[in-house]
C-alpha cells in the first residue's frame, strides 16, 4: 500500500469504518512510514477539533434550499451543463457544512407535560449502567478476537506515538520479571474510550494491558464497596503497592486498578494466582 493510498483512506481509518484486512494492511504502512503517521495525527487532530467547533444555527429556509439543490443535482435538473455542474458544487459544499453543523447541533430541551403522566402500574424504566461485567467482557474480547498485526514503532517511541494518537499520555507497563517482553503496541476502545492495547509475551505465556482513561462510570466500578463487587461476580485484593477489582471472564481472570487518572486492565493466558503476582512486580507511568 503506498502513501497515496493510505491518505485517501486515512479518514476512514480514523472514523473506524475500515474493515479488519484493510485496516490491517494501512497499519503495517503507518509502521514503516513516519510521514503517513505524521498524517494520521493530523486527521484525529482535524477531527477533535471539527468536534469542538461552536454551534451555529441553521435556519429551515437554508435547509430547504439545499435539500433542494441536492434535488436537482441528482435529477440534472436547471438548464445547461454549467448551471448543473455550478448547481451541484454549491449543494456538495453546502451540504457539507450542514453535516459540519449537524455534529453539535444541539438537542432540543425537553417540553414539559402539562399532564401527569398516566399510571400504568409499571416500574420507570432504569438507566442502564455499565458495570464490572460489561468492562471484563469488552477487555476479553479485545484479547480473544483475532488481532491485526500490532503496530511496533521504535521502542523508544511507543510512549510518544501512543499519547500523539489517543490524546493523552500513555506509557508502557514496566515488570520487574526478566522474562515480560513488550511484543507490539495498537489502539483499541473501551466503551466509548479510545485505549491503549500493550501486548506483552510472559516466557510462553501472552498478556495484553488495556489502558485508558477513568471516566465516572470506571472509577464508580473500582471503588464501590466490597459487597457491590462481589454481587457482580468481582473480588477486590491489594497485590504489592495496589488495589485490584478483578473477576473471572469466559475463563480469564481480568485484574483492573487505577493510576494517575488511567484505568489499567489487565489479561492474559496466565492462571489467576500467577497474574495477580505479575501484577504487584508492575511499574505504573
Amino acid at each position: 500500500m503506498d502513501c497515496a493510498l493510505v491518505r485517501n483512506h486515512l479518514d476512514a481509518y480514523v472514523d473506524g469504518e475500515l474493515e479488519p484486512s484493510p485496516s490491517a494492511t494501512l497499519e503495517t504502512h503507518l509502521h514503516a512510514c513516519p510521514v503517513c503517521r505524521d498524517e494520521l495525527v493530523m486527521s484525529r487532530a482535524l477531527k477533535r477539533a471539527v468536534y469542538g467547533l461552536p454551534r451555529p444555527a441553521v435556519s429551515d429556509s437554508l435547509r430547504a434550499n439545499v435539500i433542494r439543490a441536492l434535488d436537482q443535482a441528482e435529477r440534472g435538473e436547471g438548464g445547461s451543463r454549467r448551471s448543473i455542474a455550478f448547481t451541484a458544487g454549491l449543494a456538495v459544499a453546502a451540504a457539507a457544512l450542514l453535516a459540519v453543523v449537524a455534529l453539535k447541533r444541539p438537542e432540543p430541551p425537553p417540553v414539559a407535560s402539562a399532564e401527569p403522566p398516566a399510571v400504568t402500574g409499571m416500574m420507570p424504566a432504569q438507566p442502564v449502567r455499565y458495570g464490572l461485567p460489561d468492562l471484563t467482557n469488552e477487555v476479553v474480547g479485545n484479547f480473544t478476537k483475532q488481532p491485526p498485526p500490532d503496530l511496533q514503532p521504535n521502542p523508544d517511541r511507543v510512549g510518544s506515538w501512543l499519547s500523539s494518537t489517543l490524546g493523552f499520555r500513555v506509557r508502557p507497563v514496566e515488570f520487574a520479571r526478566t522474562d515480560v517482553r513488550l511484543a507490539g503496541v495498537g489502539v483499541t476502545k473501551v466503551g466509548p474510550h479510545p485505549a491503549a492495547l500493550l501486548n506483552y509475551t510472559v516466557g510462553s505465556s501472552r498478556m495484553s494491558v488495556v489502558v485508558f482513561q477513568a471516566s465516572g462510570e470506571t472509577q464508580r466500578v473500582l471503588h464501590e464497596d466490597d459487597d457491590a463487587v462481589a454481587r457482580s461476580g468481582g473480588r477486590r485484593v491489594r497485590v504489592g503497592s495496589h488495589m485490584v477489582t478483578y473477576r473471572n471472564d469466559r475463563g480469564y481472570t481480568v485484574p483492573v486498578l487505577e493510576h494517575g487518572g488511567l484505568a489499567y486492565a489487565f489479561v492474559g493466558d496466565l492462571d489467576e494466582q500467577s497474574l495477580l503476582k505479575l501484577i504487584g512486580t508492575a511499574r505504573l507511568p
